[in-house]
Formats: C-alpha cells, structure tokens, sequence
C-alpha cells in the first residue's frame, strides 16, 4: 500500500520471483483487499493523502479477519515506536534494501510453520497458564523456569519459538544473548511477555 506507483515497482522488482506483489495506491479500501487476498504480509507506507499509513494500521488491527496478517511499514517518517504502538510487525526507513524485506518475509514464512514453543518464565502460575494455551492450539510445548534450562531446551527440543519473560529472576537477557552467538540458533523468534513496557 503506497501512493507513490513506483515505489510499488520498486518492491514488485525485488519480491517478484519469489512472491506475488499485488499494489494498492491508497489506504482507502487496504481492509477489503487484505480481506480478499489473504497475503502473507502487507507493507504500508505512512504519508498518504487523504487516509494516512497510522489510519490503515489501525483499521488493519481491528478488524478480525486482517488484524493476525503482519504489517511492515516502509516509510521515511523514522517513528518505530508508534508504528509497534499499534501494532506493526516490523519497521523499514526508506530507502528500503531488497535483502532486508526478503529477509523479513521469509521469516514471516517461517512464523506460519511453528510447531514446537519454548516457554521461559519464573512465575509456575503465568507458565502453567500460556504452556496450557499453547497446547490446547495443538502446539509442542516445553516449560522451564530459568536461563540455564532454557539453554539447554534450545538443542534438546529444538524450538521454533520462544514466549519468554526477559525481566523475571533467573531469566534475564541471558537467553536472548545466547541465542545471538548460536549460529544455528539466531533466527528462532522471541516473543516477550512482561510487564514492563
């Protein structure tokens, strides 16, 4: 969604052999064309006239049947913490590099094939609660309460995600810090849930 035709050129250059590319030039109308396609992901430029990027966004996450699909915001407003504020996936400063979007489309691709989800936490209540969740949705899960053990579950289970609470005791970033100099471990996506903001 751009209202700049040739940056939608641009990204159905870049994307064009690997995905579908299908380009809106305006905010108006973003919700029913999500609904229709269904796509993998949506990048969203912000200044547009009439119905601004911070508008679809917010439409985009508060309807049902679009608000699960991840929203990239490619623009040159440099404001990442009201894009994840409503709830952007990931953000990109224009101008954008070819690399970079693959790279997070693939990883989007990589999110719908998780199985297995490593869960670290020190509260027994909140791990009991979202393990419980996770495997009522059919997923593998693997519960433990401290950095050490979270360690070794990465190779003994093998997870393709990670629901962690970075700032309970006996947890910390330590995790988050191993993962990052683990070659085969780097790209496993973390989700954080704590409650500090």
């Amino acid at each position: 969604i751009d209202d700049n035709p040739e940056a939608i050129d641009i990204i159905r250059k870049y994307l064009g052999a690997d995905y579908a590319v299908v380009g809106l030039l305006s905010g108006e109308g973003a919700v029913a064309k999500a609904k229709e396609i269904r796509p993998l992901a949506i990048t969203l430029d912000i200044m547009m006239p009439r119905k601004d990027g911070w508008q679809v966004l917010q439409e985009l996450k508060n309807t049902p049947e679009t608000q699960d699909i991840p929203v990239i915001i490619l623009s040159i407003v440099d404001d990442m913490k009201l894009g994840f504020s409503l709830g952007a996936a990931e953000y990109l400063v224009k101008p954008v590099e070819k690399e970079m979007l693959l790279h997070k489309l693939r990883n989007f691709e990589r999110m719908k094939k998780i199985k297995r989800i490593l869960v670290v936490d020190t509260e027994p209540d909140t791990v009991r609660m979202i393990g419980n969740l996770l495997r009522e949705a059919e997923y593998q899960v693997t519960t433990v309460y401290n950095s050490t053990d979270a360690q070794h579950s990465l190779h003994e289970f093998k997870p393709d995600l990670i629901v962690m609470n970075p700032t309970a005791p006996e947890v910390g970033f330590d995790v988050i810090e191993y993962l990052k100099t683990e070659d085969s471990l780097k790209d496993i996506p973390v989700i954080l849930v704590t409650h500090k903001d």
